[in-house]
């Protein structure tokens, strides 16, 4: 569902395509978060790295704290890959 008080995505690189996309991160409750994979990559990469973490085997979602997506997000754009930020009042791309 689209929230239409949200703020518009900020590019935070140059040439980032919405559609690009490897991953989402997004608030789901006071302190949890979640982490899915949108991309092919996107999907390789969790499931060599994080795969038992993952809420179940068909569903490639990673939920953590604050503080572990914060180090996913940091983990990811060091590597290359672009992630979607959805924090609690804007959407920024990475």
């Amino acid at each position: 569902m689209l929230n239409a008080n949200r703020k518009p995505a900020a590019l935070a690189c140059s040439g980032c395509n919405v559609e690009d996309l490897d991953f989402r991160l997004s608030r789901i409750k006071d302190r949890d978060w979640e982490i899915v994979p949108l991309s092919k990559q996107g999907l390789l990469w969790s499931k060599a790295n994080f795969e038992p973490n993952f809420q179940s085997a068909d569903e490639p979602v990673i939920r953590t704290n604050l503080a572990g997506a914060n180090a996913f997000l940091r983990r990811t754009r060091a590597l290359g890959y672009r992630s979607e930020y959805i924090g609690p009042s804007m959407t920024t791309i990475f």
